[in-house]
């Protein structure tokens, strides 16, 4: 059984930013009530609960685990869950991009019927297993997939 998910330090990293923004919108919001008012105090107040919208979203939606079992796969996000044959892997691809300090970081795009899911070396467990299971089951395919 293969369950490629998010490490637990990067989960830390993202739930810490968040409690961060939070913390920043709050305080702000909290000077405003104090009547501490000014323009540029409503103004960091519109753009702190913008940004803490929007990142809260992009860590709810990026949340995703695979788990791949007896020839089924399984993408578990947050809120549901898709399950396909091992046949339905339309085609996948392995991206290496060199990084400034002679680092690679390395992802898999993962095409399931019509469904694309990209999964890190850097972000998620298992990465390794799922490169190998991927080349027993499918040849990779160059390009877009």
């Amino acid at each position: 059984m293969i369950i490629c998910k998010p490490k637990p330090a990067v989960q830390f990293v993202l739930f810490a930013l968040l409690a961060v923004t939070y913390g920043i919108s709050f305080l702000l919001i909290g000077y405003i009530v104090q009547g501490k008012q000014s323009i540029w105090l409503y103004g960091g107040v519109l753009i702190s609960l913008i940004v803490t919208f929007l990142f809260t979203i992009r860590v709810l939606i990026g949340h995703k685990s695979l788990f791949i079992d007896k020839g089924k796969i399984s993408v578990k996000y947050l809120f549901r869950t898709y399950t396909f044959d091992a046949q339905a892997i339309t085609s996948w691809e392995e991206i290496e991009i060199k990084t400034f300090n002679n680092q690679v970081f390395k992802q898999i795009d993962l095409v399931l019927e019509n469904q694309k899911v990209s999964f890190s070396q850097q972000e998620h467990t298992d990465y390794d297993k799922l490169l190998q299971f991927l080349k027993k089951i499918k040849k990779q395919v160059k390009g877009k997939p």
